[in-house]
């Protein structure tokens, strides 16, 4: 009997070897979880640097596309909260050189994307799709407005769609992304040619 007693006490464990084995799993457990939420940290904090180099890039191209933008009869100047459509210069491929191209941004939910397309002067007259050349990803929402005089109000308005003669003097673009959908970024882009125009109408 006292054999079977000592047996028993051999193969137990004690108070004090639950709690080291406690704590020990506690810290191992502590040390995962911080390898987890560092790795976490580091790879969103690359994903937002990536996003933001993205749109600098893609604000600027949209802002020198829109500074350059001109009237042409083939090719009018349209917009509406999720795409705008205008004539400018663009390096032609087929032409070797710059030509009045349409350039057109279209925001496609579906994709999460807003696309820019052009078609130069040529791929226009054969009715040819326009060329897909550059997007900015992971896009939630985007809403274009446009800036110009009120004729009737005489005051400065913003529209989210532009069916006017000429163009507008500027264009707002307000973005919304999956990855920081609580953060919203806005953005003006002037046109220099339609500055032209609204001081021709604002001083009838």
């Amino acid at each position: 009997m006292q054999n079977m007693n000592k047996n028993n006490r051999k193969t137990g464990f004690t108070l004090v070897e639950i709690l080291i084995v406690t704590m020990i799993l506690a810290v191992i457990s502590l040390a995962i979880f911080s390898t987890f939420s560092n790795g976490m940290k580091i790879y969103n904090r690359v994903n937002s640097e990536v996003t933001s180099e993205d749109l600098v890039i893609f604000c600027d191209r949209f802002g020198h596309d829109l500074r350059n933008s001109f009237n042409f009869s083939l090719i009018n100047f349209t917009g509406k909260a999720e795409e705008l459509e205008f004539a400018g210069l663009v390096n032609s491929p087929r032409m070797e050189k710059r030509s009045v191209s349409r350039i057109k941004y279209i925001f496609e939910p579906s994709t999460e994307k807003i696309k820019r397309f052009t078609g130069d002067y040529s791929a226009i007259y054969f009715s040819e799709e326009d060329s897909f050349r550059q997007a900015l990803d992971k896009v939630k929402s985007c809403v274009f407005s446009y800036y110009y005089f009120d004729n009737k109000t005489q005051e400065f308005a913003w529209d989210q769609e532009w069916r006017k003669d000429g163009l507008p003097s500027a264009v707002r673009m307000e973005l919304e992304f999956k990855d920081n959908p609580e953060e919203k970024f806005v953005r003006t882009f002037n046109i220099p040619v339609g500055y032209v125009v609204l001081n021709e109408t604002s001083q009838q």
